[in-house]
């Protein structure tokens, strides 16, 4: 059976924990369980993609405790609470800080297999994404000082004489640089390059105004 992706299901009740170990691995996940926050926070860093089932009310730390550890953290993996009681101010308070979905128990095979199915999808999308960042930043990356300098204002200026005078270097110069940035980082025109660009937020001297309009190729 293919690995659909990784749970890591952290509950005090060790029937709980025997019951989802059993329903999700049969579903096809890998599954990773802890009695204890602390125990899940040794284990760290986590495989992906991935998902968290939290028991919101559990002694020593609580679910939500372990919740603001890992958004401080910056740990982006979907967590799942349940609990045996519904506290609507906590169930509220758990999505405000980023919880995925809410279950209450006892829970069937479906309700289970649901929210599951669509955090993990999140999570897939989120690591791609975030793939795709590297990929882009590694690619601006390989880019001499000046061609950085060139991508920085081809983003907020297509016009290669605005660039020129900008670094004091002749129209023919610029188009170089250019090119050759074009070609590093893979795209065809200045509308692909300033969509990677914003979407790796990469960070340099030239700041993007935030309501930047993509460019017209030149």
């Amino acid at each position: 059976m293919n690995n659909l992706g990784h749970i890591y299901l952290v509950d005090d009740d060790e029937a709980i924990r025997d019951s989802l170990n059993l329903i999700l691995t049969d579903m096809g996940y890998e599954v990773f369980s802890f009695a204890t926050a602390r125990l899940f926070l040794k284990a760290l860093p986590m495989k992906s993609p991935a998902v968290i089932l939290l028991d919101m009310q559990m002694p020593e730390m609580s679910g939500d405790e372990l919740q603001e550890i890992l958004s401080k953290e910056v740990i982006m993996t979907p967590i799942i609470f349940i609990s045996g009681q519904s506290h609507q101010k906590q169930i509220i308070d758990a999505f405000r800080n980023g919880a995925s979905d809410f279950m209450l128990k006892p829970f069937s095979d479906q309700e289970i297999f649901t929210p599951i199915e669509l955090a993990m999808k999140a999570d897939r999308q989120f690591q791609d994404s975030l793939n795709e960042k590297n990929r882009i930043q590694n690619l601006y990356a390989s880019l001499t000082p000046k061609e950085k300098e060139v991508c920085d204002l081809l983003v907020k200026s297509p016009m290669s004489k605005d660039i020129a005078e900008a670094l004091n270097i002749s129209n023919a110069t610029v188009k170089i640089h250019k090119s050759r940035v074009m070609q590093k980082m893979g795209v065809n025109s200045l509308q692909q390059l300033t969509a990677i660009y914003l979407e790796a937020k990469l960070e340099s001297s030239a700041s993007i105004d935030s309501s930047f309009q993509t460019p017209p190729d030149e």
